[in-house]
């Protein structure tokens, strides 16, 4: 965190200092902020966050207890059960807010300010985590970079990433997440970034959004603070986004297939040790399968070369890459290759993850897909389901479906291939119990479906108790 003074947070959270500044306090520095009671210590912030389960303010006094330094709260003292002046004896500053999400993100946004660094946003329906991991990889090997952490995407994780930015960081790299429209919004007046990536329109957030084109919309918000001299940078090869025209910023398109690129890749190759292609005179290589991986890489490249990496120093970026947990993760384990996908699905996840098996699947070996339900599709289940059992009969050689929605993934399959070998569970425990006995040294098998549906239980189980 940047240096703040105690004395500074009843203005920046617009707040009423309750009693007397403590002495203690008195030209010390905020260390860190933090909204779990558990993880304060002396110098800490607390802010109580109201969720739909908990209540963050029934925990300030066990912040307290804990050592926090600050308490930010909308409920008075007394409805808390706190005396003011032993807080203050205690070197406890109390500053009451109108909401403490809106404090939190008024000194996530004053922190952010003060770091005069490049500030890359990345969003998109599907490969964000990867493109942020793999963007914060490159800059890594020129910059001391911060990267949103695991599941920190949200409203609540943006500001606290905004607000581990320090005087050592030299550039950041943030992830946005979003399931309804005004999410981004909601955050990107904090971020404030010089360059926003969008890697794709996709189906995910249909239940919420309804239409491609208002999924659109709502991940465009991601360009809404771009000025003069800053950047959108987008999928060339997505016809929605074709749709983004510069205004007062400047637009960048990648890909592979289109003829109106500022960085197209060639010579594209998936396989068992990944992806490779060419930009340019420059080769470039990546350690996880699948063409859709290239997209991902492509915002890499081009971000390292705007802020002055050398193709070899974008090289040596993917080299230190190590994918997020199970995110395109190969498992070599019993004799087979297994594609741990288990994070997430959305339909053009489930099209990508089945081109990466068969790109990385030879004629001599099988391949088999385990499938689960893919979830929030809203109305678009049932056919969403069907042409994935469809598509997945064109390339599978076994396929495996998880879960209640997956059946219609069967039916797909068969209606395309009525003699496709396969086997269907309705729960993932009996999955992961089972599936074992139904695979083969040799096979390649990819694992994906929704986060819900929990299937790295199944990777787990293939691998013989290997790390899924």
């Amino acid at each position: 965190m940047n240096p703040i003074k105690f004395e500074k947070l009843p203005e920046i959270v617009d707040g009423r200092l309750v009693g007397i500044f403590p002495e203690q306090l008195k030209n010390r520095n905020i260390k860190d902020v933090s909204i779990d009671s558990r993880n304060v210590k002396s110098g800490t912030v607390y802010i109580p966050i109201v969720g739909e389960k908990n209540d963050g303010h029934d925990f300030i006094q066990s912040a307290v207890d804990n050592g926090a330094s600050a308490v930010i709260s909308e409920r008075t003292a007394e409805r808390l059960g706190l005396d003011v002046e032993e807080l203050e004896k205690r070197g406890v500053l109390f500053v009451r807010v109108e909401s403490a999400k809106d404090a939190l993100k008024k000194l996530a946004g004053w922190n952010r300010s003060l770091s005069e660094i490049p500030v890359i946003a990345v969003t998109g329906s599907s490969g964000k985590t990867t493109t942020k991991d793999l963007i914060a990889s490159v800059l890594g090997r020129k910059y001391t970079t911060l990267k949103t952490p695991e599941n920190f995407n949200n409203e609540y994780g943006i500001p606290q990433t905004l607000l581990s930015l320090g005087p050592d960081d030299e550039a950041a790299v943030i992830e946005m997440g979003m399931d309804h429209v005004h999410d981004i919004d909601q955050s990107i007046e904090l971020v404030r970034p010089q360059i926003a990536v969008i890697t794709n329109i996709g189906t995910a957030h249909l239940e919420h959004l309804g239409s491609k084109e208002n999924i659109l919309l709502a991940k465009s918000e991601i360009l809404n603070t771009l000025t003069r001299d800053q950047f959108a940078l987008v999928n060339g090869d997505d016809r929605y986004l074709d749709r983004v025209a510069g205004g007062p910023f400047e637009v960048r398109r990648f890909g592979i297939d289109s003829d109106m690129l500022d960085l197209k890749a060639r010579d594209c190759v998936s396989d068992t040790r990944g992806v490779r292609f060419t930009v340019g005179t420059d080769s470039y290589a990546l350690s996880i399968p699948g063409i859709h991986n290239v997209y991902n890489a492509l915002a890499a490249v081009w971000v390292g070369l705007r802020l002055g990496l050398t193709p070899e120093q974008i090289q040596e970026g993917f080299d230190d890459y190590s994918p997020s947990a199970h995110r395109m993760n190969l498992i070599e384990a019993n004799g087979m290759t297994i594609i741990d996908d288990t994070y997430n699905a959305n339909p053009d996840s489930m099209a990508a993850a089945l081109d990466a098996l068969e790109d990385t699947c030879g004629p001599e070996r099988r391949k088999v897909a385990v499938l689960g339900d893919m979830l929030e599709l809203g109305d678009s289940e049932l056919v969403s389901h069907l042409d994935l059992g469809k598509e997945a009969a064109k390339t599978v050689d076994y396929l495996i479906g998880v879960g209640p929605a997956s059946a219609n993934t069967m039916r797909g399959a068969i209606r395309v291939r009525a003699s496709i070998k396969g086997k269907y569970f309705a729960d993932t425990e009996t999955a992961a119990r089972e599936i074992p006995a139904l695979l083969q040294p040799g096979d390649i098998v990819l694992v994906k479906g929704s986060r819900g549906m929990r299937l790295e239980k199944v990777v787990e189980a293939v691998a013989g108790g290997e790390p899924a």
